[in-house]
Order: structure tokens, then sequence, then C-alpha cells
């Protein structure tokens, strides 16, 4: 069980300094490193036979293993997390959400009242459900379908889709009878801890539902590792975020508009928004570049004074500079 814990705590970006130091060979981590490579390469092979369905509740998914979050700031994972949907598909302000029980190949960590599944057709070896490790998780974080399982306890089910949003479901825990060994309960501890990666994705859109500029539109940019709202403004006057940013086709004549304004970068980039989405306009008469979240590039309207991108929907894109030696990414909603 040490080889497991010090693999896992491998994982962990940050914990606690003062934490038990587990003594072990470097040769039984990397067999157990090699052994998960080894289980998450099946998984790979399996899923690719399968055909991508619609998201439901008891299917087992791989999670991307990087993501920009609604901060427009990347969070990376070292190893795949793969999950089970644990209740039906939410949509939170347009964006879907689900509640997720995270799986873990060490079933030797598993208690006598633990949910595993000994049989290594479904998912390609055997798995431990972490019932006590619920968590919220964007639908757009589930990367592959990899099997379908239902859970044997219907009790573990949740279906209120923002309960406990940073907080896994504890009761489990509360209720449970048995005694955890010192090593089942620093294996609960940690991964609890890595599933911040899943949860932080519905915080972080939480957050930008909170900071958003207007009542029907929000923007964020990030540059240099730092996150910035456009401020709001009515013909050159700023305001608080309670108008709506996108002017009534015939009625509005008022000049409504988010803009960034920041020392560190050599233009302005001004963001309005219409019946047909968002309008992006860089100040610069150098060559700017947009693309999207799939790599595509937008063409835009360019002169001695600026570039326009027009009809932009909601999503992420990147915007491009020489001038700039980062990118710069961007999300609409």
């Amino acid at each position: 069980m040490k080889p497991i814990i010090q693999f896992l705590k491998s994982q962990v970006d940050t914990f606690s300094e003062d934490s038990e130091k587990v003594v072990t060979t470097e040769k039984d981590i990397e067999n157990l490193t090699k052994l998960f490579i080894k289980r998450s390469k099946t998984v790979n092979q399996t899923r690719h036979l399968k055909i991508q369905p619609r998201i439901q509740r008891n299917q087992i998914w791989t999670v991307k293993n990087e993501y920009d979050d609604f901060q427009g700031i990347s969070q990376k994972t070292s190893h795949p997390f793969i999950v089970l949907i644990n209740s039906d598909p939410d949509d939170v302000e347009g964006e879907l959400s689900v509640r997720v029980l995270i799986i873990s190949p060490f079933i030797e960590m598993a208690t006598q009242s633990d949910e595993v599944c000994n049989d290594p057709s479904i998912i390609g070896f055997p798995f431990l459900v972490e019932t006590w490790n619920d968590q919220p998780i964007l639908a757009e974080l589930l990367d592959e379908y990899v099997g379908y399982y239902e859970l044997k306890s219907k009790s573990f089910a949740k279906s209120e889709a923002f309960e406990l949003v940073n907080e896994p479901i504890s009761d489990y825990l509360k209720a449970a009878s048995e005694t955890l060994s010192e090593a089942q309960q620093e294996f609960r501890d940690i991964e609890i801890s890595r599933a911040k990666y899943i949860n932080h994705s519905v915080l972080s859109l939480l957050s930008f539902l909170e900071n958003r500029q207007s009542q029907d539109a929000g923007v964020v940019i990030s540059i240099f590792g730092k996150t910035e709202y456009p401020k709001f403004y009515i013909d050159q006057t700023q305001k608080e975020p309670t108008i709506a940013l996108a002017a009534k086709s015939g009625i509005d004549s008022e000049d409504k508009y988010l803009l960034l304004d920041n020392e560190s970068l050599p233009f302005k980039i001004f963001i309005r928004k219409n019946e047909d989405g968002f309008v992006l306009s860089v100040y610069t008469p150098d060559r700017i570049k947009l693309v999207t979240n799939h790599n595509e590039e937008i063409t835009g309207i360019s002169n001695n004074e600026k570039t326009v991108f027009a009809k932009l929907q909601a999503g992420k894109y990147t915007l491009i500079s020489e001038q700039v030696k980062e990118s710069i990414k961007i999300r609409l909603k």
C-alpha cells in the first residue's frame, strides 16, 4: 500500500509538508507508475471501439488531462482521471454539468463497504468506485466514453447538481461503522485533494458568473497568467454590471462596449455584442490572428487602425499578436 500512497502523492502539486514520509524504493514507484500507464492504455484501446453516446447516469468516461478554466487559466493533471457519471446532466447558464464518482485502479485500498468491480471487461481492469469522492464537473471536460456500470447500492446516487460543490459527499464517511487503516485514510485524503482538478471547473464557472460585466454577457481575458475582466462602458462612462450589453435593434442608440486597456499590452481590446453575436476589435495596425478552441482561424477585417472580428459566438478564443510574446486567451459568454 505504501508505494500506492507515494505514487499518488507524487501526482499532487501541493500537500502538507509535515505529512508522514513514506519510505519506499524508486523501483516500487516506477513499477506502480508503469502499472497505471498500462491500465490507461487498455482504456484507450477499448474506447475507440465505442460510439460516443449522450451523457447519462452510470456511464464511465475519461477526463481531459488539461483544460482552460472559465478564468482562462490552464489546469493540468499528471495522470488520467476516470469517472462514473452519478447524476442526470444539469444546465447552468448554458453550461452542462454532472456529478461524478472517481474511479481508481487501486482496489487494494478498498474497505469492506467500498464498491469494487472485479470484472475487467468493462473498462479493461478491475476498479474501485470512490463513492466517498463525489464531485461536480463541467461536461466539456469529459473526454471519451469507455463503459457502463450500475452501482450495487443505489444510496450512493445523487441528483443535486451543485450540492457540496467544493466538498465530496461526506455522509458516507460519517455513517460508516468500519475503521479505516492509516493507509486507507491517507488514500482517501489524497484522492479527494486530487479531485480539486475536477470540481475546479465548476467553481471557475460560478466565479465567472459572479463577475460577468452585464446581465446578458461576460468576457474574461487571460494574459501573462493573470485574469482580467474588461470594464463595461456606455458612451465612455464606466457602468456597473446591471445593464444588458447587447443593444436593442432600432431602439437603443447608446454605444455599449467592454474595454480592456492593460498597460502590459501595446493595444486596446473592445468587445461589443449585437443580435449576431460578439464583435471583437483590436486597435493596432499590426497583424492580429484569432483562432477558436479547435485551432480554426477566424477571418477579420483590417485597416490602418484596427482589426475587427464579428459574429463571434460564446466560447473560447486565442488572440495572437507578434507584439506580445504570449497568446491572449479570451472567453466569451
